[in-house]
C-alpha cells in the first residue's frame, strides 16, 4: 500500500491572499510546516513517501515519479496552509473554488486521478478546507472530476477529503502521520448528500451505487417504522 505526503515548502510569508484564496493568519501559525517535517523526518511509519512540495508542478515530478511503473497511490495527503473551498501547495494555490466554480485545481485533479489507485483518497490537510458551503463545494467538483472520465462513462470509487476545522501539530503522529477523527474531517461523500452502507465502498457503476444507498435507507427507515409499531402496542395483561 502506498501513502504519500506532500508537504508544502515555502521561501518566503504567506500574504493574506494568494492569487485570491484568503488565508487566516492564524492559521498559518497553528500549522508550523517545518515541525511537520522535522517530526516526520526518518518515520518509518504510516507513510511511504513524505516530500517538501515547493509547488504544483514539483508534486507532479514526485507523484510521476513514484508512479511510473504503473503503481498506483492508495492515500495521498497534501499538507499546506488552507481556507475554505481552497489550498495552497508550496508557492501555488492547488486548489480554489470561488463563484460557484473550481477556479484553481481542475487540471491537477484530471492529472492526479490516474495516479490514484481506484479506491484511493485524496485528504485536503489545510485549515478549514471543507467548511462552508464554499468547502463543500470543493469536495464535490473534486469528487465528480476524479471519479469519472471526460466521456462520463468509467466511475470510480475515489474519496475526497477536507478539513473542518484548524489542522496543528496534535493531529500528528510521528509513525501513524495525520491521524485525524470524524469531527475534523469531511468527505466527498458526504458533500454529495449521500451516505453509503458501508462508508468509502462503492459499487463500480454510479447508479447501483445509488440503488444500494436507496435501498439502505428504505430498510432503516421501515426498521424504524416496526420499532414505532411495536413501542405503540398497549402491554399485554400479566
Amino acid at each position: 500500500m502506498i501513502r504519500v505526503l506532500l508537504i508544502g515548502q515555502h521561501t518566503q510569508e504567506i500574504p493574506p491572499q494568494v492569487d485570491g484564496l484568503a488565508i487566516d493568519a492564524q492559521d498559518v501559525a497553528g500549522l508550523d510546516l517545518d515541525a511537520v517535517n522535522t517530526n516526520l523526518a526518518g518515520s518509518t511509519g504510516f507513510y511511504t513517501h513524505v516530500f517538501l512540495c515547493p509547488s504544483v508542478n514539483a508534486a507532479k515530478e514526485i507523484l510521476g515519479s513514484i508512479t511510473n511503473d504503473g503503481k498506483t497511490i492508495d492515500l495521498l495527503d497534501l499538507c499546506d496552509h488552507g481556507a475554505a473551498g481552497g489550498m495552497l501547495l508550496g508557492e501555488d494555490v492547488a486548489f480554489h473554488v470561488d463563484d460557484g466554480k473550481l477556479v484553481r485545481g481542475r487540471e491537477f485533479a484530471q492529472w492526479l486521478a490516474p495516479r490514484l489507485s481506484a479506491t484511493g483518497q485524496l485528504r485536503l490537510l489545510g485549515c478549514n478546507t471543507a467548511v462552508e458551503e464554499r468547502g463543500r463545494l470543493l469536495l464535490r467538483l473534486l469528487d465528480d472530476v476524479m471519479n469519472w472520465d471526460e466521456h462520463r462513462v468509467q466511475f470510480t470509487d475515489r474519496i475526497v477529503f477536507g478539513t473542518i476545522r484548524r489542522i496543528g501539530a496534535a493531529h500528528l503522529d510521528h509513525d501513524r502521520g495525520f491521524v485525524l477523527r470524524r469531527e475534523s474531517l469531511y468527505s466527498s461523500l458526504a458533500a454529495l448528500d449521500f451516505v453509503p452502507p458501508v462508508i468509502g465502498i462503492r459499487e463500480q457503476s454510479n447508479n447501483d451505487w445509488l440503488i444500494a444507498v436507496q435501498q439502505a435507507a428504505q430498510d432503516e427507515e421501515e426498521n424504524d417504522d416496526d420499532q414505532q409499531q411495536t413501542e405503540e402496542q398497549p402491554e399485554q395483561a400479566q
